[in-house]
């Protein structure tokens, strides 16, 4: 209960300094504890007035996932994308969003919340699954990042320079990290930069069918299969619902889908 009380209490805070006021979703900077390999990302949402949120990105590779979903032109975006992305929000929105024991939490706070985005509820975003409840371990992280957006929003709002006007690989990004090994000392900014990687797939073929594909002849033709993520809920009552894959495959047009078979 001390732990939820310490994260509640901060995420209300956050909501009386609506920082989406001033920051933009794409006004990322990173934070890294004492003890973390790497950086961890925070981004605000809220700025046109939809999802009002504050999104933690735990790693270099979700931030990577970050910028595509940001960059991708609009004919092509993929909202599914954002399924994909590891993460972990804050996201203020009304009463009946929340599940009953926190609204259980926030009635032992003696807090009674006004507004229509005002009640917070905290998620987690795993590939394959749907927003679920987060994990021991993820209020922490999600914890440090709202005490550094207290701290750091308001100095964005007297001076948004530090921050850059561009994102993706290579540019500059503002990541803060304590000045001493205390955890609780002051905070100092510093820029890096993280460069694209490229994502391998490694495709296995199961034992049991792997004397069957060896008897295959080899051939020229070229198949595309595309896997996309369904928004949709399976799963048990008390348990992450996960997503279906959906996959078909798209035969080049010369190729008469008979000579598959």
């Amino acid at each position: 209960m001390d732990a939820w009380a310490r994260l509640f209490e901060t995420a209300f805070r956050v909501h009386a300094m609506a920082p989406w006021k001033w920051m933009e979703e794409t006004d990322i900077f990173g934070i890294q504890p004492p003890g973390a390999t790497e950086p961890a990302f925070v981004s605000v949402m809220g700025a046109i007035g939809e999802h009002f949120a504050v999104a933690v990105y735990p790693s270099v590779a979700a931030l990577r996932q970050f910028w595509e979903i940001q960059l991708t032109s609009r004919d092509y975006q993929r909202p599914d994308l954002i399924l994909e992305t590891p993460q972990v929000q804050v996201i203020f929105g009304a009463a009946a969003d929340l599940h009953p024991a926190e609204k259980k939490i926030i009635k032992a706070l003696g807090r009674a919340p006004r507004g229509g985005n005002a009640w917070p509820r905290f998620r987690g975003y795993r590939p394959d699954y749907m927003p679920w409840f987060i994990e021991p371990g993820e209020d922490v992280l999600l914890l440090t990042a709202l005490q550094q957006l207290l701290e750091f929003a308001p100095m964005v709002e007297q001076d948004p320079t530090p921050l850059s006007d561009r994102i993706g690989p290579d540019l500059p990004v503002l990541v803060r990290t304590p000045a001493g090994s205390d955890p609780t000392s002051a905070w100092q900014n510093d820029h890096r930069s993280f460069s694209a990687e490229p994502v391998h797939l490694r495709v296995a073929i199961p034992e049991e069918m792997r004397d069957a594909f060896r008897r295959l002849s080899r051939t020229d033709l070229r198949v595309e299969v595309d896997a996309p993520i369904v928004p949709a809920r399976i799963g048990g009552p008390g348990e992450g619902p996960s997503c279906p894959i959906c996959s078909w495959p798209r035969i080049p047009p010369r190729i008469s889908p008979s000579a598959l078979n």
